[in-house]
Parts: C-alpha cells; sequence; structure tokens
C-alpha cells in the first residue's frame, strides 16, 4: 500500500548553538483532516486514491492532521555552529482503494518552531 519513499531535508544555518528546532506542517487545504497524509492536487490526469504520507528520517509517521506537538514531528538540537538537518521522507499511500496511474503533486506549507 505504500511506494517509491523519497528523502528529502530541512537545513537549518545561522542559529544559536544548542537549539531546539521542530517542524510544524501547517494544516491547508492539501491535508487531509481524516488520514493525516498529502492529498493529490495534480490537475492533468491525476493519479487515483493517492495520497502522500510524511515520515521522520527514522520512518516514524508523521501525523499532518495533528495540533502543534502531537504531529510526532522529531526535534533536532543545532551544532555549535548553529547548524542541524530536519530528515523526512515522503512516500505514496493507496488510500480508498487500489492506486491508478497517474501524475502526483501535492505540497504543504510548514514552520519551524525554535525554543
Amino acid at each position: 500500500r505504500v511506494a517509491a519513499p523519497t528523502p528529502f531535508a530541512i537545513n537549518l544555518t545561522q542559529c544559536a548553538a544548542n537549539t531546539k528546532a521542530t517542524t510544524y506542517f501547517e494544516q491547508g487545504g492539501n491535508v487531509d483532516a481524516t488520514s493525516g497524509y498529502l492529498k493529490n492536487a495534480a490537475v492533468a490526469t491525476p493519479a487515483t486514491n493517492v495520497q502522500v504520507q510524511l515520515l521522520n528520517g527514522d520512518n516514524t509517521p508523521i501525523a499532518l492532521n495533528g495540533a502543534t506537538g502531537a504531529q510526532g514531528s522529531k526535534q533536532i538540537t543545532t551544532d555549535a555552529t548553529g547548524a542541524g538537518t530536519l530528515n523526512y521522507i515522503a512516500q505514496y499511500v493507496a488510500k480508498g482503494g487500489a492506486a491508478g496511474a497517474g501524475a502526483v503533486s501535492t505540497s504543504v506549507v510548514f514552520t519551524m518552531q525554535y525554543q
């Protein structure tokens, strides 16, 4: 039911040393409020029954429909130079039946939270 896991990262620079940081993914129009996955927003020949799931780099799921602090997005601490990397994975998920061929396009707005 899942396919094509694709890693991506958010790189932080010029933060204060030892700053705790996490990502909050905003619950905009592309977030399915029930599944917590991203909806397929492709216009031309969209794949059917396909959503996109976000996971932390260690493969733990992120619930995009969760409130601040309840999504499961991992926290990092920046190094002595103020740099850090938040690692993620995006993967296709069949939702609502067998996945059908076609285009997949989606997006999500995020906010960096610092302590």
